[in-house]
């Protein structure tokens, strides 16, 4: 579950229903972890404006950001974000 100073993430796919997120002890690869507002234009665009049907998509604007699960990384000393 926690490597060092890595969280082990595990993504699953059980089709067509739910997807879904959890920590595990698997091995894996690592990902960089961006902030919202380091995704380019065309990203945000994409991810607040694209149809995913009945999914609840919490990675948008609508969801992500005024869900208070977010602050603008200008908001933090150093330019750092975080999630409460």
């Amino acid at each position: 579950m926690l490597d060092g100073t890595s969280i082990k993430v595990n993504y699953e796919s059980n089709y067509p229903m739910d997807h879904a997120t959890d920590v595990t002890t698997k091995g894996g690869d690592f990902q960089d972890l961006i902030m919202w507002d380091q995704l380019t234009d065309f990203a945000r665009k994409a991810l607040n404006e694209t149809s995913f049907g009945d999914a609840n998509v919490p990675m948008n604007d609508g969801n992500f950001v005024s869900s208070g699960f977010l602050l603008p990384s200008t908001s933090l000393p150093g330019g750092g974000a975080y999630v409460e």
